[in-house]
């Protein structure tokens, strides 16, 4: 306030008063801040304002910078301009590597000359910001200027972001850019896409060639074409008239494709299904010929030359695409056209193009029976003659299936569908013609005259009978369904696509699950009596009442009896699959047992799964997924479930068989369930899983072990060492196994497992990629035991010895949102040694938490602050420009908290209004600085 009266009051004095301000180090930056904030906006600046802004702002890196992020006005253009304050963008900066005195520089210069190195990148950025906000409405002077740019990404950039291009001269931005669009193809088409209210001619001039073309589209980039489909379709919106012959010449090139016409037919096939609608949809097939459509509809509407042409030259055409487009154009105003749809009538039937399928045919008749009310006597005459002796030779179908001929009938199906478009009183006065048509009327009084579906997915095969069916039939009738369903034969004459046996078992196995009745219990044990249902539809019932949940004692006997009558052989994977049902309920007998026995050892072997084996990471989804799609796989797996003393030495013995002689597969299923094994008699579960495994020379299957071993480490711990210290060592370890090792060693080691740590740390040396789960390890388990600070606390400090600067950068800081969960005063020599660390990096989760502890521990929260964002980091690729006011909040958060007139309290205040002044020269957190200006 008072510097702007000085303006106005005393002029001299007010610029003597900015000099001393801005060039004394004894005040703050935000002092400095607030004066470029407002010298910035000045409208029409004087001659001694001009002349301190060259000596003293111009050439000040930070107060450049804040200039130009406010001066939003044209009071300046002049002086920026013609001074050379902007000349620095006219060429691309060359990267330099950093030499090593300048690195040693960086390291001892203070830090406001410090931070400068960070800040010139963001420099550049509000610089064009500025530059773009000038170009909105340039003069000659900006006008001027870009034409010196020579850094082609500035002006491809500049290109990308203007919107007005009414001024001729912007458009040397353009020109002058090199290879745009194949440099940044989404900028070129962005920037075509900006000009389109200003010089559509001259953008679609640009692309014509290229986009106008169907091959575009057809190839590679076919699913990366997005903005260029808005484009042509905005200008077909924009100039519909100027577009239509490059369109139009596109689709005759599309038609006379040699290589259709050297197998003997043309391109005509591409658009004669292609849905046309007002408004074009751009990611739907046959976008160009849907655009010539729209494009050609509007002309119809105007009745222009350019229409009337396109009437002249293909109203006598053949093919289908060039009659669909003037049908559709036609309908736009039927009554100006009853001539011409009259005319089109006539020619289809010159042709024999008239039938009662297809789109070119139900478009046309939708098309007529507008039209008709408003044709001319005679033509309407010609119409009714026409479609009273109206044949088509194409509605007799003969084909041959098995050893017979069948005919199908569809003689009169198109006169029927044109005699329905006729007005009715029209055909109460055609006596001849009513009769006629009451009789096809009887014939085809199932025919529909209507589009097809728009859906190019394969219509799927479905059940026999409705869903509303299934949910009524009682026990007889699902008894005579299945023996009329009994094979996957369909009627290929009438539905194909109904279903049979396989659709109906599955319905029959979805109703059970859904309806566990005692009627609906006994009906399955019924259909397991009867020899003459075919097997598949008992296996999938007693598989749909496993879903039930239903009792396993009442399953036991519709298994037993499906194992005596051989019935599991149509769905073995089901019937297993009801077994190992009964065995997780602890429902066992000797028939079930032997039969899982009998096809663990002699079962269907696993499939050798190519594409898993391509895999180069161990996955539960290779060996073990493998597995249980097999028979011996999955009976295998079902084994370790018995819970059962009268089983265990016939069980343990068969497993012993099978980890020392079987596949690969079957092994890694064993170890995957092993755990339940436990419950018979753990010391010898355990020792057997030892002495295998330690033996296990695949990699994949001893990594099929984890989910067992988390539960085998708690009992114990130590013999398991030598297999632990295998896994550490798999370099191939997937992310879900690596995690699970991880988490098993760090959860024994907070336990007090003696060798634990050491597996854990030579883990943690081992893989770097483990060492992100750990961080989140640490910070999730820190207070499960009493002493478990201390041994996550050694753990992080451990990691952060270890890691690579970049790769603890990355861990930490993606982990510290977890740090709310735990108390400051735990973790504050942490976060010193972190902030002290090359891995450092100021994060919004970092400022959060100190934020949130300020409340309590203000001045430590103020020193680590005051440390963290006095540590000035280079910004990597993946910092942005701007960061958000995170770091500001702290600011207001550590004033509330400190409120005290004692000594310290001064002292902090004091330092944290230095942090202020780092914060606000950082354009990282350069962001609603006024709100802490009112804060303060």
């Amino acid at each position: 306030m008072i510097v702007n009266y000085l303006r106005d009051f005393d002029h001299a004095r007010y610029i003597r008063e900015l000099i001393e301000l801005l060039k004394s180090q004894n005040i703050y930056f935000h002092i400095k801040h607030l004066l470029i904030s407002m010298f910035s906006v000045i409208d029409s600046p004087t001659e001694q304002e001009i002349q301190l802004f060259k000596k003293y702002i111009s050439n000040s890196l930070n107060l450049k910078t804040v200039f130009f992020e406010h001066a939003y006005g044209k009071g300046w253009t002049e002086t920026v301009f013609k001074n050379g304050i902007m000349d620095f963008l006219i060429d691309q900066p060359a990267q330099k590597k950093p030499s090593l005195m300048w690195k040693l520089y960086l390291k001892y210069l203070p830090t406001d000359r410090r931070s400068g190195n960070n800040a010139g990148e963001y420099l550049r950025h509000v610089s064009t910001q500025y530059l773009r906000n000038q170009l909105s409405e340039p003069n000659e002077t900006v006008l001027d200027f870009v034409n010196k740019i020579r850094d082609q990404s500035l002006l491809r950039w500049l290109s990308f972001t203007l919107n007005d291009w009414s001024n001729p001269k912007v458009l040397e931005l353009f020109t002058k850019c090199e290879n745009f669009r194949d440099t940044d193809p989404f900028g070129y088409f962005n920037a075509l896409e900006n000009m389109l209210s200003d010089i559509p001619n001259f953008a679609f001039e640009q692309i014509r060639e290229l986009l106008f073309t169907e091959d575009y589209f057809d190839g590679e980039r076919n699913s990366d074409h997005h903005s260029e489909k808005n484009l042509i379709k905005d200008l077909t919106d924009k100039i519909p008239f100027v577009v239509i012959g490059q369109l139009l010449h596109n689709l005759d090139a599309q038609i006379n494709n040699p290589r259709y016409k050297d197998l003997g037919f043309n391109g005509d096939f591409k658009y004669k299904d292609v849905y046309l609608k007002d408004d074009t949809d751009i990611d739907n097939p046959g976008l160009l010929y849907k655009l010539l459509a729209s494009c050609l509809r509007k002309a119809a509407a105007e009745n222009n030359d350019i229409f009337k042409k396109f009437i002249a030259d293909y109203k006598d055409n053949i093919n289908h695409s060039y009659l669909r487009l003037l049908i559709f154009a036609y309908d736009i105003n039927v009554e100006l056209y009853t001539a011409e749809v009259s005319g089109l009538l006539h020619h289809l039937n010159r042709n024999e193009m008239l039938h009662h399928e297809g789109r070119l045919n139900v478009e046309f008749r939708i098309l007529f029976e507008k039209a008709f009310p408003y044709f001319s006597a005679p033509n309407k005459q010609q119409a009714l003659e026409l479609i009273k002796h109206l044949t088509v030779k194409d509605e007799i179908h003969v084909y041959q299936r098995a050893d017979k001929k069948r005919h199908y009938l569809t003689i009169g199906l198109t006169k029927y569908f044109f005699m329905k478009r006729l007005p009715k009183e029209v055909l109460e006065k055609q006596k001849e013609l009513k009769t006629e048509y009451q009789e096809l009327a009887r014939k085809f009084k199932d025919k529909v005259d209507q589009l097809s579906s728009q859906s190019n997915i394969a219509q799927a095969v479905g059940r026999p009978l409705s869903q509303q069916a299934y949910t009524k039939m009682r026990p007889s009738h699902w008894i005579s369904s299945f023996k009329k369903y009994d094979s996957d034969d369909r009627n290929w004459d009438e539905s194909f696509l109904k279903g049979g046996l396989h659709e109906h078992s599955w319905a029959f196995k979805e109703y059970l699950s859904k309806n566990p009745t005692k009627e609906n219990i006994d009906l399955v044990a019924t259909l397991v009596e009867d020899d003459d249902i075919n097997p598949t539809y008992k296996v999938r019932a007693i598989y749909g009442l496993t879903e039930a949940n239903v009792d396993a004692g009442s399953l036991l006997p519709l298994i037993e009896r499906g194992i005596e009558k051989n019935q599991f052989r149509t769905d073995q994977s089901l019937f297993l699959s009801s077994i190992g049902y009964l065995f997780n309920c602890d429902c066992y007998n000797d028939n079930l047992v032997n039969f899982a026995i009998d096809e663990a050892l002699n079962g269907e072997t696993p499939k050798h799964w190519a594409e898993k084996e391509r895999q180069d990471k161990t996955s539960v989804n290779g060996l073990v997924t493998a597995a249980i799609n097999s028979s011996k796989g999955k009976a295998a797996e079902y084994l370790v479930y018995i819970n059962e003393k009268k089983y265990e030495d016939k069980v343990f013995e068969i497993i012993d068989i099978l980890l020392q002689k079987e596949s690969p597969q079957v092994r890694a299923v064993i170890y995957y369930r092993y755990a339940f094994l436990m419950r018979v008699d753990s010391e010898r579960a355990f020792t057997l899983f030892v002495k295998h495994l330690i033996r296990e020379e695949s990699n994949e299957v001893l990594a099929s072990a984890i989910w067992s071993l988390q539960y085998l480490a708690n009992y114990d711990f130590d013999r398991l060492q030598p297999i632990f210290d295998k896994l550490i060592h798999v370099k191939n370890l997937g992310d879900d196994d690596r995690r699970g090792v991880s988490t098993i060693l760090f959860i024994s080691y907070l336990k007090g497992k003696a060798s634990a740590k050491k597996l854990f740390t030579d883990f943690l040396m081992f893989s770097e990629e483990t060492h992100f789960w750990a961080i989140h390890e640490a910070f999730e388990h820190f207070y499960l035991f009493d002493d478990s600070p201390q041994k996550c606390l050694e753990i992080l400090f451990f990691l952060l010895k270890i890691s690579k600067p970049t790769e603890a950068s990355k861990d930490l800081n993606f982990q510290l949102y977890k740090l709310e969960n735990i108390k400051f005063a735990d973790v504050k020599g942490l976060l010193e040694a972190y902030i002290n660390s090359n891995a450092f990096r100021l994060t919004e989760d970092l400022t959060k938490y100190l934020t949130i502890s300020c409340k309590d521990e203000p001045f430590d929260c103020v020193n680590l602050f005051s440390k963290a964002i006095s540590k000035k980091k280079d910004p990597t690729k993946n910092d942005h420009l701007r960061d958000n006011d995170h770091a500001t909040q702290f600011i207001i958060a550590g004033f509330s908290a400190i409120k005290g007139n004692d000594s310290k309290s001064i002292k902090y205040r004091t330092k944290l209004l230095m942090s202020f002044d780092n914060v606000l020269s950082d354009y990282r957190f350069r962001n609603r600085a006024e709100r802490i200006l009112d804060a303060v």
